[in-house]
């Protein structure tokens, strides 16, 4: 018998008894404490029940099973052709946070066509193949995609409902958080030449500023985006070298950073 099954035989009476040593003990066996927890804040019940919790936890290896909460991910798209997802290569590198909780080294995706997080769990097998999930949207935090020397993090934002149609909910790249934001969205569009399905990857760039969602296209719109100190931003931009248009992450960094160094006087 495996030997994590082998401990979970023994987990159970151990889990059961938990009410029936709060009754010897005199302390709350059942329902809810006036904390709001399963037993009293400070009763070896709790204490028990944790470490126990714990233990499940670790021979379980829940981090799989949280983010198994989905669907089996089918496979639409030719990899030979064009494929919508990122990175092309899987890491064993990224993290996800699922309501709260953090869960490290994993094999991560993100299909930019379909908003979908893909998680590859080395034990989820069918014929030695891993089953990929696709991860339920609804319990994911953020989530972040390793690249050899880099890392992205994600988060799922809801739009404010004037600006739908021209920007939706989904999950975007967070680059910049400060006093102004700037976003990416990562997507593809489907083009069919040939008969054939191409997935191309068309990347959208946002700054959030003052609640205004304005998509970058170039200088005019980057300087329409941050207009109450645009005089000052043509300033740095110039004096920059920097070409909005082709403008490297690290470069868009730089001018909100310098823009929100104004907003402090």
């Amino acid at each position: 018998m495996n030997v994590n099954i082998k401990i979970l035989f023994l987990l159970f009476p151990l889990i059961f008894r938990l009410p029936l040593s709060a009754q010897n003990t005199g302390e709350q066996a059942s329902g809810l404490s006036k904390s709001g927890t399963l037993y009293g804040t400070d009763s070896i019940q709790e204490k028990q029940y944790k470490f126990i919790q714990d233990l499940y936890d670790s021979v379980l290896n829940v981090s799989s099973n949280v983010a198994l909460n989905g669907r089996e991910y089918l496979l639409y798209f030719s990899p030979h052709v064009s494929t919508p997802v990122i990175p092309v290569k899987r890491y064993p590198t990224s993290s996800i946070i699922i309501q709260g909780k953090t869960y490290r080294n994993l094999m991560l995706q993100y299909d930019t066509f379909k908003d979908q997080v893909i998680y590859y769990d080395p034990n989820n097998l069918e014929n030695n193949a891993i089953i990929p999930v696709s991860v339920n949207r609804t319990i994911i935090d953020e989530f972040d995609l390793e690249y050899p020397g880099n890392r992205i993090k994600f988060k799922y934002l809801v739009i404010p409902d004037t600006l739908k149609g021209r920007i939706n909910n989904g999950f975007y790249e967070i680059v910049y958080d400060k006093t102004s934001r700037f976003i990416i969205k990562h997507r593809s569009i489907l083009v069919i030449k040939d008969g054939r399905n191409l997935y191309k990857y068309k990347p959208q760039r946002y700054i959030v500023n003052k609640g205004i969602y304005s998509r970058i296209k170039g200088k005019r719109s980057l300087i329409k985006a941050l207009s109450d100190k645009s005089v000052e931003v043509k300033k740095f931009i110039k004096s920059s070298k920097i070409s909005v248009k082709l403008a490297e992450k690290g470069e868009m960094v730089r001018i909100l950073k310098f823009y929100d160094s104004l907003e402090l006087f």
